[in-house]
């Protein structure tokens, strides 16, 4: 059993410790970050082997042919019973119809949907958590979700796990074994890797309807840091859950990156980042530097792999928490992408309440998003699973962006898988 408001538990412990002043923030002082939108061009893919990846204007994400600005939401699951079941144990195809069909209609481009999550349907585990391959249904559900969302011109991107991966505590470990040694250990994750990452990327490298796909969503929130829990609290964090060193979830993360850019062909991040606090380089405000930049992953890679460790763009989150009294992540308030990065990345804003929140009404969040060079939103979510907004609370905002900027935002995917 799970409850829909289990994933935020880490956002208010951590916001509790920021408003307490207890997390520990970048050492020295901050630096100031350069002001003004994104206007260079993406070099990050220097050495990419294939044409698939190039540089794009940093404002946009290149996705069949055109540039295009994602206006979204997410589905991180069909319905509040399907908590990582969709695909491979509890697929209802009526469902992600009636889903596509709507978010067509209010010009909706785009989607972010989990996958995996914490393994309790795929993929399939040997009793080590070594993986064996996935559910008999995976491949034949996974093929039906894109071809419907292909029919109506939606881009799918494919969160494969979450932070709920480690998570120990009793609602989830009636469901499933807590698979930590999947992220600990290289092997484990190598066995990921050969049985199911490495296939799915091959089977859809050009399946028209996958923008791409994101290792990881909100990673710091299993870390061991006190940058995450506060000052003295890095080594055990809210204690439901397994915590593990950065280096180590950031070589999980890497084997993942490098192999889907080798064999998928499509567009990577390697983390839905939980805030600019942990994706900064410039360490603006009091940010703790870039924990999924191209050069922590490729330091956790050798040989010929680091050329393929990189993300494509840059994703990120923003909830009301990440500001209060003495630190500000906020993605808008005039800052833009290139105060927090300026190697070039495009950046999407990947979760975002649909509902006004204490800072930002829902036009101020997609009227600054697309005014300081954003690449696009998926706002949190369609179902409304958890408070924080609901399909019927954005939907009329989507539409009229989506008129205002058809050029920028309407697919077409009618091109069939090859």
């Amino acid at each position: 059993m799970r409850t829909t408001r289990t994933r935020r538990l880490g956002r208010a412990l951590l916001a509790a410790a920021l408003l307490a002043g207890l997390v520990a923030t970048a050492t020295g002082p901050a630096v100031a970050a350069p002001a003004g939108d994104r206007t260079g061009r993406a070099d990050s893919r220097t050495g990419s082997p294939d044409r698939h990846h190039r540089p794009t204007p940093s404002n946009r994400l290149p996705f069949n042919g055109k540039e295009i600005f994602l206006n979204g939401v997410n589905v991180p699951w069909g319905s509040v019973n399907t908590f990582g079941t969709d695909i491979g144990c509890q697929y209802d195809p009526a469902a992600f119809e009636s889903m596509f069909s709507n978010l067509q209609a209010y010009g909706v481009n785009s989607v972010r949907f989990w996958l995996h999550i914490d393994g309790r349907c795929s993929p399939t585990f040997a009793a080590d958590d070594t993986v064996t391959g996935v559910p008999a249904a995976f491949y034949p559900n996974l093929d039906d979700l894109l071809e419907r969302a292909r029919r109506h011109n939606v881009a799918v991107l494919l969160t494969l796990w979450s932070v709920d991966l480690t998570n120990t505590s009793a609602g989830y470990q009636q469901v499933r074994p807590t698979h930590t040694k999947l992220i600990t250990d290289p092997a484990r994750t190598q066995s990921y890797l050969d049985r199911v990452l490495i296939p799915m990327a091959r089977r859809y490298a050009h399946a028209p309807a996958l923008l791409g796909y994101e290792v990881i969503n909100e990673p710091e929130f299993t870390v061991a840091s006190d940058d995450v829990w506060g000052t003295g609290n890095g080594a055990t964090g809210p204690g439901d859950r397994d915590l593990i060193p950065l280096d180590v979830m950031q070589r999980f993360v890497a084997q993942q990156v490098v192999a889907l850019h080798r064999y998928g062909h499509k567009l990577v991040v390697a983390a839905g980042s939980g805030a600019y606090k942990w994706l900064s380089a410039t360490r603006a405000d009091v940010t703790v530097g870039n924990w999924w930049s191209d050069a922590a992953l490729r330091a956790q890679v050798s040989g010929p792999a680091r050329r393929y460790a990189y993300s494509d763009f840059y994703e990120v989150h923003w909830y009301d928490w990440e500001k209060g009294d003495g630190y500000d992540f906020s993605p808008w308030e005039g800052r833009g992408p290139s105060f927090y990065n300026t190697d070039g990345k495009p950046v999407i804003i990947g979760e975002l309440p649909a509902k006004d929140d204490r800072y930002f009404t829902r036009q101020t969040k997609i009227d600054d998003s697309w005014s300081l060079g954003y690449a696009g939103y998926l706002f949190w979510s369609y179902q409304g699973i958890d408070g924080y907004g609901s399909w019927d609370d954005i939907k009329d905002q989507l539409k009229a962006f989506r008129d205002a900027h058809p050029a920028e935002v309407d697919l077409d995917l009618s091109r069939p898988h090859r």
